[in-house]
């Protein structure tokens, strides 16, 4: 599909100087796996390294993330090569393979199924995920149906969940929706899932459809009322700029963000906006990439979360 990532003016922009080259070795990971071409199996595999199981022995995730749990269901489901299952009863995990059943079943009957889950907080992840790799597939009464059902369980998730569909609307021409949405954003939603602030998810999410002076209008009258962004968010802003003019964005655009779990939200935060934008060339980069840092040997952020949440954003996608 048509890459929608625009340039963004340098008012927004970082600057960071000459850009530091790293030796070979330094950005070799020492687990090795999704390196060339990301696959369903090598997925799994590198899922359950970084849980530190072997996968000879088992889905052994009972003192995993939730959403640790969640994804590896959501794996089983998918027809990986493993005959391993949990050897425990978890919600979340039961909660991933009913999402990870969706390719046979469909948006409606996913729906249905996850709406049945007795788990709250597992049938939120599962609400959440289903909005992300199943909308396409949604009728307008299924899709404001699920979104009611989020915001019932879990207000925050549902604005976090939202966020990501301003490029949509704005791709469409959906002005209208798409200012009330940034207003109840900027308004309502105080915590961000990741380091990124929200008004710089709103600013990407218009630079992300083309309404770059939109985009820079919003951010100048938001400071102006006492907004702040950080240089993380304005790395943010710059690296989509790249993305939009250049390409792909080389590792050395994520080296200066304030720590590793910052870049790494940075990978996710790209990956989900590609993902609803369309531009899935985009997506795979930020996941490829991103999966690829977490097996750094000397990375200090939560790998397991951060695999978790790549494995799901990979979902109907990679597989």
């Amino acid at each position: 599909m048509k890459r929608l990532w625009p340039a963004i003016t340098t008012g927004l922009l970082l600057s960071t100087g000459c850009a530091a080259t790293n030796p070979d070795w330094l950005d070799e990971p020492t687990l090795a796996l999704c390196l060339d071409e990301i696959d369903r199996s090598c997925i799994l595999e590198l899922a359950l390294k970084v849980a530190g199981d072997d996968e000879s022995s088992g889905l052994k995730v009972e003192p995993q993330s939730n959403l640790f749990q969640f994804s590896l269901g959501l794996l089983k489901a998918s027809n990986m090569d493993t005959q391993s299952e949990p050897d425990f009863a978890s919600s979340y995990y039961e909660a991933g393979q009913v999402v990870g059943q969706l390719g046979a079943k469909g948006f409606s009957e996913t729906l249905e199924l996850i709406n049945g889950i007795q788990d709250e907080a597992a049938q939120v992840i599962a609400l959440n995920t289903l909005l992300l790799v199943g909308r396409a597939e949604a009728s307008e009464g299924e899709e404001t149906a699920l979104l009611n059902k989020l915001y019932e369980l879990d207000k925050n998730t549902y604005l976090s969940a939202i966020s990501y569909k301003l490029p949509e609307l704005l791709a469409k021409g959906d002005f209208e929706r798409a200012a009330f949405l940034r207003v109840l954003l900027l308004d309502e939603l105080h915590e961000s899932s990741t380091d990124f602030s929200t008004l710089a998810l709103v600013a990407a999410a218009y630079s992300a459809s083309g309404l770059v002076n939109d985009a820079n209008q919003i951010v100048v009258s938001q400071v102006q009322a006492g907004r702040e962004l950080s240089k993380d968010d304005l790395l943010l802003i710059k690296i989509t700029s790249i993305a939009a003019t250049s390409g792909v964005p080389t590792r050395n655009e994520f080296l200066y963000f304030r720590d590793d779990q910052a870049r790494v939200d940075a990978y996710l935060t790209i990956g989900t906006l590609a993902r609803y934008s369309g531009d899935d060339s985009m997506a795979r980069m930020a996941i490829t990439e991103g999966m690829r840092f977490i097996q750094k040997s000397t990375i200090k952020a939560d790998t397991k979360s951060a695999m978790a949440s790549f494995a799901v954003l990979s979902f109907g996608l990679i597989y």
